[in-house]
């Protein structure tokens, strides 16, 4: 087989299949000439080598056979490049598709839009360390050659402006958040540096011994796609400034929405204050407070009757009116058995770890005394020496509330399966701000200008967009396949762009698991032959 090693061209796209002539060998293609039946009736066919794959680029190096099938094919000589096109690709066409392309472009204008699309592109696909940033950009197909290094990174996040950034959030609220709920949550940011405004010792939710900034953020329920944040001193509590970010609600159009939110935000001003901006509300309600205490001695005994049940759920529920700080609200009480169950043996099983630390002590402290007084009792003498017993009152007072959780709502003409179903969405804010940490890598701030700092949470902010709605239409695809973003990138990846030394640029065949991938996102490879053959 004379196989031409200089050109290439695009497989077939029917009729061809692989052999190797070693387990290692390279793969030699072969193109179906005939089909039929032999005598026994079995499909069979006859096959022609027609040239060797060039893993590299997904291409064909052929041999003189390939152009007695395909005379009229264009030549090409070998590539002068061959770079990642897939995740590109996907990113670019996520943020056309949610119009964030044209808001940015308007806020922002053309050449700096480009720059933060295309880092929040390798922060999505890569990391958000900007130090790989330039293998990124010679690695991956980017259109009109739009490279930025790691080194003026920095240089573009200090021009993202806080007017240009609510200018783009109006327009992103004004397209999505039409959401008929919001949920709202805070997290925060770890710093080494204290030199920044509101990089402050505070509640740590990583539990780390660092100063930190708070980002409080909109997610829209029902994709949830990242709506608007906020950075604020990581000294303030989530509850006291619930308040100041609703201030940012008239600026922004944020109308006629109902919020969701956990038991941080549960304070007497909150409530009160909700009610007078007329913003309908599910609230979380700690079962620590007394008046989650009075409903639970008024309803935990009858709550497990079959009357209450759920079985959508999986919960039973009983349902009040009370008054809470002046205000009308409707509360729910929920109990879920295997959720008491588990707590039960989780607690009892923590019993019997204390109970052997007390035995390895000859003294307490009198912090120790006070922890371990929630479960014993314990005699504490002068010197430390003491004597202990399981206080099975204090234990079984503890396992009274396990399974029970309790919601308050404002919102009308909604049954207790249906304030739970909303509250139980909130469950997608927590896992972006696990994306937001972990996969886009946003645990350490990482930068030490405050002006540095801001425009890096804002490429950071859309690149968490893309990440969220990739997640929203694969979601289905991922529980099927047991796959993953990381391993939906890896397959886009084999995707490559071939640009020859004419300037043409030529793409291999979609594989079945490509398209497949693709197609959940209505892309077709129609489409992006289009959209190459536009460049």
């Amino acid at each position: 087989m004379l196989l031409n090693k200089n050109l290439r061209v695009a497989l077939p796209k029917k009729g061809i299949a692989f052999k190797k002539t070693k387990k290692d060998g390279p793969k030699y293609v072969y193109f179906t000439t005939s089909s039929y039946r032999d005598k026994n009736g079995k499909p069979t066919n006859k096959r022609t080598a027609i040239g060797k794959l060039d893993e590299e680029s997904g291409m064909l190096i052929p041999n003189n056979n390939y152009y007695n099938f395909f005379p009229d094919t264009n030549i090409n000589f070998l590539p002068k490049s061959i770079l990642d096109f897939g995740p590109t690709y996907l990113t670019n066409s996520i943020l056309d598709r949610l119009n964030i392309s044209d808001f940015l472009t308007d806020a922002f204008g053309i050449k700096l839009a480009r720059s933060i699309k295309l880092i929040a592109y390798y922060m999505c696909i890569d990391s958000s360390v900007m130090f790989y940033l330039d293998d990124f950009c010679t690695s991956n197909f980017i259109k009109d050659d739009h490279m930025i290094t790691s080194s003026n990174a920095s240089g573009i996040f200090d021009k993202i402006t806080y007017d240009d950034k609510m200018l783009f959030y109006k327009e992103w609220v004004k397209h999505i958040g039409e959401s008929e709920y919001i949920a709202y949550d805070v997290t925060s940011i770890s710093s080494y540096s204290e030199s920044q405004n509101d990089v402050e010792r505070g509640y740590n939710r990583d539990k780390e011994k660092l100063s930190q900034i708070n980002l409080g953020m909109y997610f829209g329920e029902d994709t949830g796609l990242p709506i608007f944040y906020t950075k604020y001193a990581g000294s303030i509590l989530d509850k006291s400034y619930l308040k100041y970010m609703m201030l940012y609600n008239d600026e922004l159009n944020i109308n006629n929405v109902n919020f969701v939110m956990d038991k941080g935000f549960y304070t007497k001003d909150n409530i009160i204050y909700m009610k007078s901006q007329n913003y309908p509300f599910i609230m979380c309600v700690s079962n620590k407070l007394i008046t989650s205490n009075k409903l639970l001695d008024k309803y935990g005994a009858s709550i497990s009757s079959y009357s209450n049940y759920i079985k959508e759920m999986e919960v039973y529920c009983v349902r009040d009116v009370v008054n809470t700080y002046g205000v009308k609200t409707d509360v729910h009480i929920y109990y879920d058995e295997d959720k008491a169950r588990i707590q039960k043996k989780d607690l009892y099983c923590k019993i019997e770890k204390y109970e052997f630390e007390l035995s390895q002590l000859k003294a307490l402290t009198k912090r120790q005394y006070k922890f371990y007084s929630k479960y014993f009792d314990v005699e504490l003498n002068e010197n430390g020496v003491f004597e202990y017993i399981k206080n099975s009152v204090k234990i079984d007072e503890l396992a009274r509330k396990h399974g029970y959780f309790i919601l308050i709502s404002t919102l009308k003409n909604k049954d207790s399966k249906e304030v739970l179903s909303l509250y139980r969405r909130k469950d997608k804010v927590e896992k972006n701000f696990d994306n937001l940490k972990n996969y886009l890598d946003f645990k350490r701030l990482r930068t030490h200008k405050d002006s540095t700092t801001e425009g890096k949470l804002f490429v950071g902010f859309i690149s968490l967009i893309i990440k969220s709605y990739m997640e929203y239409k694969l979601k289905d695809y991922f529980t099927k396949n047991n796959s993953s973003t990381e391993k939906i990138f890896r397959e886009l990846k084999k995707i490559k762009i071939v640009t020859v030394n004419n300037g043409q640029h030529l793409m291999a065949p979609l594989t079945s698991k490509q398209k497949k991938i693709l197609n959940e996102f209505n892309i077709v490879e129609d489409e992006i032959m289009s959209y190459i053959n536009s460049i």
